[in-house]
């Protein structure tokens, strides 16, 4: 079986959810980038699944008395065009720049302890 991907294009999608207790956001709540690939015939079709699937993906949950957490999303933080031609190994999804302290925040554990996934 083959399959032409002339016609549609290969993005990922960085989504942003926010992890909101009772509610109410605060300064502490985690969040979660998450990394998708898309097939898409434009980077704003890309964007309208990403913001689809984003939104499918949002739950919510019961914890210690009563209290629940629900995980918002949040935004489309941005779209990469693939590049490569063909999907193989090591082909790059997605790439962005980054300042210092972005760096350095990347690779703090959380603050409940939460090994780094290396």
């Amino acid at each position: 079986m083959t399959t032409d991907f002339k016609s549609e294009l290969f993005f990922s999608a960085c989504l942003l959810f926010r992890s909101i207790h009772n509610g109410r956001p605060a300064d502490t709540d985690i969040w979660e980038e998450s990394v998708i690939l898309l097939r898409a015939d434009s980077e704003a079709q890309a964007v309208e699944c990403a913001t689809r699937i984003g939104g499918e993906r949002a739950f919510s949950y019961a914890v210690a008395h009563d209290d629940v957490v629900a995980v918002e999303f949040i935004a489309v933080q941005r779209v990469f065009k693939i590049e490569d031609s063909l999907m193989s190994n090591g082909a790059e999804v997605f790439s962005r720049h980054l300042r210092g302290t972005e760096a350095t925040s990347l690779l703090q554990p959380l603050s409940d302890g939460s090994a780094l996934a290396r």
